[in-house]
């Protein structure tokens, strides 16, 4: 989707080269500061994005942040983001933003979360309520119409139309849970001191999930 290119504008250029049919965006559109974009999500009411897992990676270090290839549009070459007054450098940004991500506070309240994207007020009255409605065109479509068209709440719209509204703007993930998730029952500790200085913690969760399932599985059980 444009905001996942927007953010990686300094790393992958060509993939904003190809949204935008062989152009940069806008020079105002671009990426060019942490705080500045942050005040256009909170007090904006056109600009919906979220965080993408290079704010959490520690294994990157924070790279894709610096114009190291020296992305140049029209109006001139792109500095390194502006990070918030909080942030010592990239690397303490990624650092202090895993930690928020793994803190008790976020562990506490994933269940909320997870009733506005996959839960019970993704959608309907109770969506409405928390203020958690997008276009109709960003659900998921329900079927496939017979004239070719696809189906959904929206009524029936041409399956290009939709490509282009999923390429550019993201989908709405299906319902799974209709009645509000449960809170989470173990929450683990992640001082940062732990993850600014042990390997394993820089590590993506699914790489975590598949050393302990090894650890736990039997001898001569196959490695998944």
């Amino acid at each position: 989707p444009a905001y996942v290119v927007y953010w990686l504008i300094r790393k992958e250029p060509e993939r904003m080269l190809r949204l935008q049919s062989g152009c940069f965006d806008k020079w105002p559109r671009l990426f060019h500061s942490v705080p500045s974009t942050w005040t256009a999500c909170v007090e904006g009411a056109s600009t919906l994005m979220e965080l993408i897992p290079e704010f959490f990676d520690l294994s990157d270090v924070g790279d894709w942040l610096h114009n190291r290839l020296g992305v140049t549009p029209a109006e001139g070459p792109l500095e390194s983001v502006e990070l918030p007054p909080w942030a010592r450098n990239p690397q303490d940004l990624i650092l202090k933003m895993r930690g928020a991500l793994e803190s008790e506070y976020v562990s506490q309240h994933l269940h909320l979360w997870i009733d506005l994207i996959f839960g019970c007020k993704q959608n309907g009255a109770a969506a409405l309520e928390a203020r958690n409605l997008f276009h109709p065109v960003c659900y998921a479509p329900q079927e496939l119409a017979a004239n070719g068209k696809v189906k959904g709440i929206y009524g029936e719209l041409p399956v290009h139309v939709l490509e282009a509204q999923v390429r550019e703007f993201g989908q709405v993930p299906r319902q799974l849970f209709l009645e509000p998730h449960p809170a989470r029952r173990v929450i683990p500790k992640w001082p940062l001191e732990k993850l600014r200085k042990e390997e394993s913690m820089a590590q993506p969760w699914y790489v975590a999930a598949e050393s302990l399932t090894a650890e736990e599985a039997p001898p001569d059980a196959p490695t998944p």
